[in-house]
Parts: C-alpha cells; sequence; structure tokens
C-alpha cells in the first residue's frame, strides 16, 4: 500500500511537471500578447512591428488609454511621437513588467515613456483569467507580496490580496487555462484600426461607451451613478493608502530604480 500511494504521488508530481514546463514553453512564445484584448494587443503589436515610427509610449489603465490624447501631446511638444498603451483595468504590477519588457527589446528605441504609477490592486475579475498569466514570474510575485506587506493594509487585507496574487501564480503554471487558453494565442497583425491610427491609440470614453460590445462598462457607469456612496468609499480608501508616510515606497523605490536604470542604459527617460 505504502509503495503504492508513493508511485501515486511521484506520477502526480511528474504530470504536474511536465504541465509546467508546457505552460512556461507556450506562454513565452509570443511577445506582446499580454491578454489585455484585440485593441491593445493590435497597438503593442504595431510598436513591435513598426519600431521607429514612434518615441514616445505611455503606459497604464483607463485613467492614461481615457485622458492621454497622444496626438494633442505632440502636437504641443517638438520632435515627440507618441503612442498610447492605457488599457481598461490595467494592474500596477502588469504596467510594470510591460514597461520593463518594452524598454528591454532591442527593436524599440523609446525617447520618452509615461508609466502611470498606483498601488498593488485587487484582482477582482481578473483573478483565474489570462490577464495575469503573461506577467507574473517569481520575480514580479516578489515584488507584488512585499509591496502588499509593507503597505498600510490591514492584516485581513494583506493575506487576501497575497492570497489572489499566489492563486494567480499557480494558475499561470499549473493551470490547463482556467478561464483562458493553455497556449498562448498568436498575437494579432500590428494594423491598427481607423480611429486607432487617427488617434494614435488614445481612445475616447463616448467612444468607447458607444461600442456595442461595452455593455458592461456601461452597466458599471450605471451602478456608480445609481449609487455615489459606493464611489465615495472606494475614494476615500485610495486616499487612506497614498497619503500614508513609506506605504510601499521602499519597495515600490527599489523597483523604480531598477527601472529607471534600465531605461537610461537604452536613452529611454522614465516618467511616473
Amino acid at each position: 500500500m505504502a509503495k503504492f500511494i508513493k508511485r501515486l504521488l511521484l506520477t502526480f508530481v511528474l504530470v504536474g511537471l511536465v504541465i509546467v514546463i508546457i505552460n512556461a514553453y507556450f506562454l513565452n512564445q509570443k511577445r506582446y500578447d499580454w491578454g489585455e484584448g484585440e485593441s491593445f494587443n493590435r497597438r503593442i503589436s504595431y510598436l513591435q512591428q513598426h519600431p521607429g515610427e514612434f518615441n514616445t509610449v505611455f503606459i497604464g489603465s483607463s485613467k492614461v488609454i481615457h485622458h492621454f490624447k497622444a496626438q494633442q501631446f505632440d502636437a504641443n511638444t517638438e520632435g515627440i511621437r507618441s503612442l498610447n498603451l492605457g488599457n481598461n483595468g490595467m494592474l500596477t504590477p502588469k504596467s510594470l513588467a510591460m514597461a520593463e519588457a518594452i524598454i528591454n527589446d532591442p527593436s524599440i528605441n523609446l525617447k520618452f515613456m509615461f508609466l502611470e504609477m498606483d498601488f498593488i490592486q485587487d484582482l477582482a475579475d481578473n483573478l483565474h483569467s489570462k490577464r495575469t498569466y503573461y506577467w507574473i514570474n517569481p520575480k514580479n510575485l516578489v515584488f507584488v507580496v512585499g509591496s502588499v506587506l509593507v503597505s498600510n493594509h490591514t492584516v485581513k487585507r494583506k493575506v487576501a490580496l497575497t492570497y489572489q496574487y499566489l492563486i494567480s501564480f499557480c494558475d499561470k503554471y499549473l493551470a490547463l487555462g482556467i478561464k483562458g487558453s493553455l497556449f498562448r494565442p498568436n498575437s494579432p497583425a500590428g494594423e491598427l484600426t481607423k480611429y486607432e491610427k487617427e488617434n494614435s491609440g488614445y481612445i475616447s470614453l463616448d467612444y468607447q461607451l458607444n461600442d456595442e460590445s461595452n455593455d458592461r462598462l456601461i452597466a458599471a457607469r450605471e451602478h456608480f451613478l445609481a449609487d455615489t456612496l459606493e464611489l465615495t468609499s472606494y475614494w476615500k480608501a485610495y486616499q487612506a493608502v497614498i497619503q500614508t508616510p513609506g506605504a510601499e515606497n521602499r519597495i515600490f523605490q527599489t523597483k523604480m530604480e531598477n527601472l529607471i536604470n534600465i531605461a537610461e542604459e537604452r536613452g529611454t527617460t522614465l516618467i511616473y
């Protein structure tokens, strides 16, 4: 009986290792498919395939994609050709990982990179989704967990966030594509839509709300308008984190110093 149990455990371990190797290989075959949707993949692929067309990028969440008008920015600067790489729900650790990947790409030479900074967010609907598959590796996991542990969150909140990111890490390397695909899908051809091309990646909120595929965004807006007190509570919680001296600063400072040094070596000025 004991030998049978040992063999069974050994079989599970071997199968697990095979799954890890398969995931690790296929999840890293295609650069710049970050599980962020077709529009984002088009923009990041376009940058990769047309490296000389832009010398500046904006990276971040909906605050970036809906507020940084690249063409207006270019018109008021000299020699700047910028591309908006923001996306709704972009997590801070993902933005940092993406920034590092772009900076380290020898085919892309940027003069400036504007990077949105925020605290470590709740994964919420991103849990068990491929949006976390393409950036969460051991190094980034250590950064996230470290940032959470030195924050001023309650112990309960720290445990919850740490648990979420640990689960996502396990999803990537062990799960056979929970709510996603085991094999990383091919990046689309680097061609922008007419609207994306005309606005250098910027997407207005009105334009997105008028898109029939954004029913969820419309529902979210109606939800917040129906209960503005909930939005106020989110804002207070945000202020409580960012106004606390030293909250996440030690971990973020080291992370940002490393990123700044890498950018400087590549001739890129990082602004955040």
